[in-house]
């Protein structure tokens, strides 16, 4: 959820439309993860590229202290902004050395060349952010303190969700699952 937060944060309305594309309700997600997401009509076909030359792309970046810590995943949330809409396009999350997360950013900014990344960083992550930098990819760390705690930091995202303004892929991604729970449960 931090990486998606640090997404929208970063996405600023900018007015152009998008196209919402239907899928058939026996493709979509089972509603134990979904249900959120099918009741408001948020599960659908992803945009086609020629739409993302309008949208602005952000890579939401949560990083992980250690990689050996069950409970602490490295994530990155690849978030497309058309007018109001927000579109989930892909989620990375994964426990990896910072090393091996760093170069799977860099390749995810190779995909998205347009994007731009930013991360909620705490003082003591700083390190995190330059190691990232050091790599090659620009990254914008907005102050975690400044910004308040994670929920008061998720709250426009509940409201961007609970309004229908947050899509996600219908069809089954290895990502999608986790990701819903995530969202979902948080």
């Amino acid at each position: 959820v931090v990486g998606f937060e640090a997404g929208r944060r970063a996405l600023r309305p900018v007015g152009a439309a998008g196209d919402q594309h239907g899928i058939a309700e026996a493709d979509k997600l089972p509603p134990d993860f979904s249900s959120a997401f099918l009741r408001h009509g948020q599960l659908c076909s992803p945009p086609q590229p020629a739409d993302l030359t309008r949208a602005r792309i952000c890579i939401g970046i949560d990083l992980a202290y250690t990689s050996k810590t069950y409970a602490d995943y490295s994530v990155a949330v690849v978030l497309a902004q058309m007018g109001s809409e927000h579109f989930i396009l892909e989620v990375i999350r994964e426990q990896l050395e910072a090393r091996l997360f760093r170069d799977k950013l860099i390749a995810l900014k190779g995909r998205y060349p347009t994007s731009t990344a930013c991360a909620y960083v705490a003082a003591t992550e700083q390190g995190g952010v330059e190691f990232i930098r050091d790599g090659g990819l620009r990254i914008s760390g907005l102050s975690a303190a400044k910004a308040g705690d994670k929920f008061t930091r998720a709250l426009p995202v509940a409201a961007a969700c609970n309004s229908g303004l947050v899509k996600v892929p219908a069809e089954r991604a290895d990502w999608t699952d986790a990701f819903l729970s995530e969202v979902c449960g948080f």
